[in-house]
């Protein structure tokens, strides 16, 4: 005589053992663990650090001060002009920029 239940411990492959909703909360956690891997594994590849605040906009190196990061975009943007960016990298605890004599003539 053919038995539908599995001989051990009396469930079937299905999930017959009153529980299937924990079989879809398994896969469930088991297909975000993966695509967490799949994630961390490209920003690896990629060469982009594993950062989970903040945006790829406003992404700085490690050991850099923000603020200073920031106002280097700025001037790149040309939002700040070039004495307003120089006070404020000093301000911000830049380096200071090199006295004007000292700096070569562009050849």
């Amino acid at each position: 005589m053919m038995n539908d239940r599995s001989p051990y411990f009396g469930h079937d492959h299905l999930g017959g053992s009153g529980h299937p909703w924990l079989h879809a909360l398994c896969f469930v956690l088991f297909l975000l663990a993966f695509g967490g891997v799949i994630f961390a594994a490209v920003r690896f590849a990629l060469g982009r650090p594993l950062h989970l605040r903040g945006s790829a906009a406003t992404a700085v190196e490690p050991g850099t001060d923000e603020a200073l990061a920031t106002l280097r975009m700025r001037y790149a943007r040309g939002e700040v002009s070039r004495d307003d960016f120089l006070a404020a990298h000093v301000d911000l605890g830049g380096s200071a920029p090199p006295e004007p004599d000292s700096v070569p003539p562009p050849s």
